[in-house]
C-alpha cells in the first residue's frame, strides 16, 4: 500500500458522487414551486375530452419557474396543475439536463416519475435508469429497477438509489458496484452525506485493486480530511501479505493508518504472523508498529516460535528486499525446546537471524545460555546455530545444586535434528563438568582452563570435551566437592525467568 494507493479509491468515488447527488437535486427544483405550468409552444393544440386535458403535439415546450421541458407530445392537466409528456422529454434546469422516453407530473402534489431510458446529466457525471421518483413528501428521489452512474473514470450500478433533499443523504442499495480507474467497489449499501461529505458502506464490502483486495463489513471515508475507517472483520490482503482487524483507519493525506482490536498479520513467504490489540502503520515506508499484547509468531523446525514484547515492529528492507523485525522491551520467547527473554531483538529475513540485545537468556532443553549478545541462525526455517558474543556461557543442572558449566570470550553452539549437538568455545574457555559411572552415579567433576575446546552433548547432557590447546585441568573426587566452590565467576543461574508455556509469555 501507498500514500495514494488502496484508500484513495474513496476520494475519487465521492468526486463522483457529489455531482449525481447534485443531479437528483434537479427535482426539487422542478417540483417546489407552487406556480402554475407555463404552455411556452406547441405545434398544435386539441382538446382530449377523454382525459380532461389539451393534447399538445409538436415541438412542445412547457416552463415552470426557472425550469424548462420539452417534448413530443403532452397532456395538459390545466384544472389540476399536471402534465404527461411523451416522446424526447427533455428537462433543462440550467446546469442539469435529463431526459426520458416519458413522464408524469403533478405540479400541486409535487410529484414527479420518468420513464424510459431516463438519463440526468450534469457536468461529466450521468445517471441512467429506466424510471426515477420525486416524492416531495418523503423529500426523496429514488429509482427501483436499476441504475447506472457514469462521472470521469467512475462507473458506478445499483438495483436502487435515493437521495433525500432534506438531510443531503445520497444512498445507492442492491448489488452495488462502483468501477474505478484502479478498482472496483462491491457492497450492499453506499451512502453519502453532502453535509459532512462522509460517505458509509454497510454490509459486506470488497475493494479489489491490482495488487491488493479490502473487505470489510463496515466503514467510511470523510473527504475534507481524507481520513477512512472499516470497521467489522476488515481484510487487507496482497499477493503475500494479509491483515486484519475490528477497525481499521487510514490518513490519507499522511499515509499513516492505525488498527484496532484482534490485530492480525500474515506473509505467507516467510510463515510470519503478527497479531496485538493495537497497531500503526506508514503504508510509504511500509512499517508496522504493534502494541498492547504484540505477538509474532514464525515457523521454525515445523513448530510455532511465539516472540512477545512491550513493541513489536515490522520493516520492509528495501535493499535486500527482505523484511526485519524489531522487538523491545521485556522480550520473551517460547518454543517447545527453545525459550528466552533480553530487553530487544532484532529479526531479519535477510540473514534469517535473531539477534538478542541487553541481558539476553536463552534455554534449550537443559541447557542455558547466557552472553552479551546472543545470535540465532536459521537455516531452512530450522535451528542451524547459536552464537553468545562476549561472556559466553552455557550451564546445566546436573542434579540439584550440581551445575555443568562452559564459559568463553565467545561461544557457537550447533544444532542435530533439532537438539544442540555440540559447542565450541572460542578465547578464554573454562569448564566444569560432573563425571558419571556406568550406573550413572556421580565420581567427582573436572575442572578446565583452556582457550578453546569442542564441548559434545548427548541427551541434553556434556558426553564429552575436546581440548584444542593445552588445557590446565583438575579432577576432584565426588566426595570433596562442596558445590558452592564449583560455581564460575559471573555464574547465575535464571530458571525463575524461563517461560513455560505460550500461556506465561504475557505474564
Amino acid at each position: 500500500m501507498n500514500k495514494n494507493g488502496n484508500l484513495q479509491f474513496a476520494k475519487r468515488m465521492m468526486s463522483c458522487l457529489l455531482p449525481v447527488a447534485c443531479c437528483l437535486l434537479t427535482f426539487t427544483a422542478f417540483s417546489q414551486s407552487s406556480q402554475k405550468i407555463e404552455i411556452l409552444n406547441a405545434d398544435a393544440l386539441k382538446m382530449d375530452t377523454l382525459h380532461r386535458a389539451k393534447k399538445l403535439v409538436g415541438n412542445v415546450r412547457l416552463r415552470q419557474d426557472e425550469t424548462l421541458m420539452s417534448c413530443d407530445s403532452a397532456l395538459f392537466y390545466n384544472n389540476v396543475n399536471a402534465v404527461d409528456a411523451y416522446g424526447n422529454v427533455f428537462i433543462d434546469d440550467t446546469e442539469t439536463r435529463v431526459y426520458a422516453d416519458s413522464l408524469k407530473y403533478d405540479g400541486e402534489k409535487k410529484d414527479a416519475t420518468l420513464f424510459g431510458n431516463v438519463r440526468v446529466v450534469q457536468d461529466s457525471a450521468t445517471l441512467a435508469t429506466t424510471k426515477l421518483i420525486y416524492n416531495s413528501a418523503l423529500k426523496q428521489a429514488a429509482y427501483y429497477e436499476g441504475g447506472n452512474v457514469t462521472a470521469r473514470d467512475m462507473n458506478i450500478t445499483s438495483r436502487r438509489g435515493y437521495y433525500h433533499t432534506a438531510t443531503k443523504d445520497a444512498r445507492f442499495k442492491g448489488d452495488v458496484v462502483v468501477i474505478g480507474k484502479d478498482y472496483d467497489l462491491r457492497t450492499d449499501t453506499l451512502r453519502y452525506d453532502t453535509k459532512t461529505e462522509i460517505s458509509h458502506f454497510y454490509g459486506p464490502t470488497e475493494i479489489r485493486r491490482a495488487r491488493e483486495n479490502i473487505y470489510c463489513e463496515s466503514g467510511w471515508y470523510d473527504t475534507k480530511t481524507g481520513v477512512s475507517v472499516f470497521g467489522k472483520n476488515t481484510l487487507l490482503k496482497s499477493e503475500a501479505q494479509k491483515i486484519w482487524a475490528d477497525s481499521l483507519e487510514y490518513d490519507s493525506n499522511k499515509g499513516f493508518g492505525r488498527a484496532y482490536k484482534n490485530f492480525r498479520w500474515t506473509d505467507t513467504t516467510m510463515k510470519a504472523i503478527l497479531t496485538g490489540s493495537r497497531a500503526v502503520y506508514f503504508t510509504e515506508m511500509q512499517r508496522i508498529t504493534v502494541t498492547d499484547s504484540a505477538l509474532l509468531i514464525y515457523l521454525v523446525d515445523e513448530d510455532s516460535l511465539f516472540l512477545t514484547a512491550d513493541t513489536l515492529k515490522s520493516r520492509e528492507d528495501t535493499t535486500a528486499d527482505a523484511t526485519e523485525f524489531f522487538a523491545y522491551p521485556n522480550v520473551r520467547i517460547y518454543k517447545t525446546n527453545l525459550q528466552g527473554v533480553c530487553d530487544s531483538l532484532a529479526f531479519s529475513f535477510r540473514d534469517s537471524t535473531i539477534r538478542m540485545y541487553k541481558n539476553p537468556v536463552l534455554w534449550n532443553d537443559e541447557n542455558q545460555l547466557t552472553g552479551d549478545t546472543i545470535a540465532v541462525l536459521l537455516r531452512n526455517e530450522k535451528l542451524d546455530r547459536i552464537e553468545l558474543y562476549e561472556n559466553g556461557f552455557i550451564a546445566n543442572k546436573a542434579h540439584d545444586e550440581l551445575f555443568n558449566q562452559i564459559k568463553g570470550k565467545h561461544i557457537y553452539g550447533y544444532f542435530k535434528d533439532r537438539k544442540l549437538d555440540r559447542l565450541l568455545a572460542d578465547g578464554n574457555g573454562e569448564s566444569i563438568y560432573y563425571g558419571k559411572d556406568e550406573e550413572d552415579a556421580f565420581i567427582g567433576v573436572n575442572k578446565a582452563i583452556c582457550s578453546n575446546m569442542w564441548i559434545y552433548l548427548k541427551d541434553e547432557q556434556v558426553s564429552r570435551i575436546t581440548f584444542l590447546t593445552k588445557p590446565e585441568a583438575t579432577f576432584f573426587p565426588i566426595q570433596s566437592v562442596q558445590p558452592k566452590d564449583f560455581l564460575l565467576k559471573e555464574f547465575e543461574w535464571k530458571e525463575e525467568l524461563r517461560p513455560k508455556s505460550k500461556g506465561e509469555l504475557f505474564e
